[in-house]
């Protein structure tokens, strides 16, 4: 089942039940030799459609929703003597999604969105016995994010975004809590030529017996962005236990980058 709803003139409901994805586009198959993940494009319309306000803070990547479950591996570890895996799924499956969106006469623009999938097994079979067993590969998880976005003068902008994601059941690797909140911003001045843009991020994991993974990452970027000659500093800094993946998408941390451009343009055309 699948629902669009026009609240008000500004915002828009956008549900799904039990989705069926078998129609879309099979990603592209990627022979990675890199020590880095794969960040492939999103291909299912409900998450293309109306998701631009969540990318605010850079820490959501829908693709993280019905991916291959974590214990994917993990299972073909467990196999015993004598045993084969007769089925392991390859992505988990959603039970929902919904999503809210849109924009006030104000300029707040304010997202809302929930996602869940289901526990994930795979069976694995004694070929002397002909028993089967299960092993858990993924728990059921809830996805949350909220999103507020704040338009300001001149093109600028100031934002916050939070992302929950929760994986119920008892402790194990599998089961824990991850929140990444996100604030990021940019003030530029009447001309457009010159802006200063930030962005701040910090990540948390909550495991039953109350350890907690604290990490952060940081940058700012400001100078002269319009005109002729321009010129502009930026600094990265990302603290090496600061891990959004569990809905975002990082490529490494532990990263400190200062860097500084500066150019001279010819805008009129010649010869």
């Amino acid at each position: 089942l699948d629902l669009k709803w026009g609240i008000n003139e500004s915002f828009t409901l956008d549900a799904t039940l039990i989705p069926d994805f078998g129609q879309v586009r099979s990603d592209d198959q990627v022979l990675n030799l890199s020590p880095y993940e794969v960040k492939f494009n999103e291909n299912r319309p409900f998450f293309m459609e109306g998701t631009e306000l969540f990318s605010k803070g850079g820490i959501f990547y829908s693709r993280r929703i019905g991916e291959r479950p974590d214990g994917y591996s993990d299972a073909y570890g467990d196999l015993g003597e004598n045993e084969v895996m007769d089925n392991n799924p390859t992505e988990s499956r959603m039970i929902n999604a919904t999503k809210i969106s849109g924009r006030t006469k104000g300029g707040l623009g304010i997202g809302v969105f929930n996602a869940m999938t289901r526990t994930m097994h795979a069976t694995i079979r004694d070929t002397l016995a002909g028993e089967t067993r299960e092993y858990q590969t993924d728990p059921f998880t809830n996805f949350n994010m909220i999103v507020l976005d704040q338009s300001l003068a001149n093109n600028s902008y100031i934002s916050f975004a939070n992302t929950n994601v929760r994986h119920a059941g008892e402790q194990s690797d599998l089961f824990y809590t991850a929140n990444v909140s996100a604030t990021d911003f940019r003030i530029q001045d009447k001309s457009r030529e010159y802006s200063i843009f930030g962005q701040a991020a910090v990540s948390q994991k909550y495991f039953d017996d109350a350890d907690t993974d604290l990490g952060y990452s940081y940058q700012a970027r400001m100078g002269k962005t319009g005109g002729t000659f321009r010129a502009q500093y930026n600094v990265q800094v990302t603290n090496d236990t600061y891990d959004p993946n569990d809905m975002g998408y990082l490529r490494r941390n532990n990263e400190f980058q200062n860097e500084l451009d500066i150019s001279y343009n010819i805008t009129d055309p010649f010869w």
